[in-house]
């Protein structure tokens, strides 16, 4: 029923305490990152509004992916396409490789250590199958008791705590991509059989904020940050092989 399962969006972050002059160390993040990023777009949101959107962005040189800084967090965006997402090891090696660099960038802030750090990866479970039978096979493997007649989704997210100190945030649904087109009419229409490609997602969010939200003073780490990133991949691939098994 399914082809193989691809990593389409891997993203590291680290939730840091709000720094309204995240801008003022632009100069030197852009030292940091000069072998692998190009020049930054400043973006002019005002400092008071909405610490969560973006103030400054780093584009990779290889157009693979990008570094967001806002007022409280740092992250970064990697997107794939299907045969080079297939690789998780290419994937995993990506995330490691960007770790260290966001605590080095963390260190050029004054007095800023990280709340806690999280490891996101959107993964797709192709099928070439009938959409129908895709739903009654995820209800059935997701023991869902609902009725079939007209059903047009399926999801399910559950949040575990890992070894009393991890969330680990699963969501299972059915997906559809479309080829997106510019409109001047804004909202398109997107029939089911005009979809490029059809299957079950698996969006996964792994992080230590459980450590955060439970004890006083807490800081997260690069070490804990690659022990998120562990269990993030771990967590990953026993979903996967989850979704396979006949229910």
């Amino acid at each position: 029923m399914f082809e193989d399962c691809y990593v389409a969006q891997a993203i590291l972050t680290s939730v840091i305490p709000r720094r309204t002059d995240i801008r003022r160390y632009v100069l030197q993040f852009e030292e940091r990152l000069q072998e692998r990023f190009l020049p930054p777009h400043l973006l002019p949101f005002p400092d008071e509004l909405e610490p969560e959107v973006p103030r400054i962005l780093f584009g990779t040189k290889d157009g693979a992916g990008q570094l967001m800084m806002s007022q409280v967090s740092l992250s970064v965006q990697n997107h794939y396409p299907r045969e080079q997402g297939r690789q998780l090891a290419h994937v995993e090696g990506d995330l490691r490789e960007s770790l260290p660099v966001i605590f080095e960038l963390l260190e050029l802030i004054p007095e800023v250590r990280p709340k806690f750090v999280g490891i996101s990866l959107v993964l797709n479970l192709p099928s070439r199958g009938d959409e129908q039978e895709l739903l009654e096979f995820l209800c059935n493997r997701l023991g869902a008791a609902v009725e079939r007649q007209g059903l047009h989704d399926m999801e399910l997210k559950t949040v575990r705590v890992l070894e009393g100190s991890f969330f680990a945030n699963i969501l299972i649904r059915n997906f559809r991509a479309f080829k997106m087109e510019f409109s001047p009419q804004g909202v398109v229409p997107m029939p089911r059989e005009e979809a490029i490609e059809k299957g079950l997602q698996v969006v996964l969010d792994c992080n230590d904020r459980y450590s955060f939200n439970e004890r006083r003073g807490y800081e997260s780490s690069e070490e804990m940050g690659i022990k998120v990133l562990d269990l993030a991949i771990h967590q990953a691939q026993e979903a996967v092989k989850w979704l396979r098994l006949q229910p």
